[in-house]
């Protein structure tokens, strides 16, 4: 099961634009074949879940994710740092 850690630091009073993007990505994100678990917060909610690396890699090229990283790429300073990892088991 792939999980997908992410991170990205905002400028102080930027944090309401790359929030809102944030909300709605992981709503719709969470309605894809596939998709275990999609959280976002202010650093506190665990990692997204996918059923397979394919998932994950669809969910990855999907328009709605690609407009997304462009919404917070400007306030957080060039946007999240991804961190892939698969659990066993």
């Amino acid at each position: 099961m792939p999980i997908v850690l992410s991170r990205a630091r905002v400028a102080g009073g930027a944090r309401a634009r790359p929030a809102a993007a944030a909300a709605e990505m992981a709503a719709a994100a969470r309605t894809d074949h596939g998709c275990v678990s999609y959280p976002f917060d202010a650093g506190l909610e665990g990692p997204e879940v996918g059923r397979s690396r394919e998932v994950l890699d669809a969910h990855l090229a999907h328009s709605r994710t690609t407009a997304f990283l462009a919404r917070v790429r400007r306030p957080a300073g060039g946007g999240p740092a991804l961190a892939f990892h698969t659990a066993t088991g």
